[in-house]
């Protein structure tokens, strides 16, 4: 007898289960965070236009005197980058650079223009995000950037560019990504990847692809989560 009821609870329970993912995937379940995407001012900076994304999600003001975002972060670099950003088109060249960027630029913002959040810290991922952790980090309300080398160019455990990871969307074709980008692909008339590979446009910097061609077409391998 009570096996029988044990078994007749399981079925009751996984049958429940099941119903309830059909109805998730046939509503939908979908969460864009409120980032616009903005482009990179010179072709080396993905990492700080991210990182621009990030700081304003977070309410980090510009340290730079004429609100260019993208020049205040380089400015930290040195005094030739404070003096003159674009004469500083430097690549990241590694994940920690974008992880001290973070978490520094966030302390000079406070004690200049006065923002009240002092750090952004962030984990290390060797590899690509799962599905569930997408999903985990965006209904927290956490972007996520993705290391990528769509062209190739990346170097072992450094990708070639990185972009930031920003929404979701689950239905009954999928999981979909919602990706901002900044590179500017038509205005340097170069192949975009995400419409070559069937993603759809948003906006200008945004787009929205599947999830399994993202991961296999993008040579995704670095990733930081749990940001905030």
């Amino acid at each position: 007898m009570f096996s029988y009821h044990l078994t007749k609870n399981y079925k009751i329970f996984f049958l429940l289960l099941l119903f309830y993912n059909i109805s998730k995937f046939a509503s939908g379940q979908e969460k864009t965070l409120d980032i616009p995407p903005v482009y990179q001012q010179t072709p080396e900076w993905c990492w700080v236009s991210c990182g621009e994304m990030i700081f304003k999600y977070y309410d980090i003001c510009s340290i730079n005197p004429a609100n260019n975002f993208q020049c205040g972060i380089i400015a930290l670099i040195g005094p030739a980058c404070n003096n003159n950003c674009f004469s500083c088109p430097l690549p990241a060249g590694s994940t920690q650079t974008i992880i001290n960027m973070l978490a520094r630029y966030p302390y000079y913002a406070h004690n200049i223009c006065g923002s009240s959040k002092t750090t952004i810290g962030c984990i290390d991922v060797f590899g690509q995000c799962s599905e569930s952790t997408i999903i985990a980090n965006i209904d927290n309300d956490m972007p996520i950037i993705a290391g990528i080398s769509p062209a190739g160019g990346g170097m072992g455990l450094e990708a070639a560019h990185v972009v930031l990871i920003v929404g979701y969307d689950l239905n009954q074709d999928g999981t979909y990504v919602i990706i901002n980008d900044p590179f500017p692909y038509s205005r340097l008339r170069m192949t975009d990847p995400y419409t070559f590979y069937g993603g759809q446009l948003v906006e200008d910097g945004q787009y929205k692809m599947k999830f399994s061609t993202f991961t296999s077409n993008f040579r995704w391998n670095r990733s930081l989560i749990s940001i905030r």
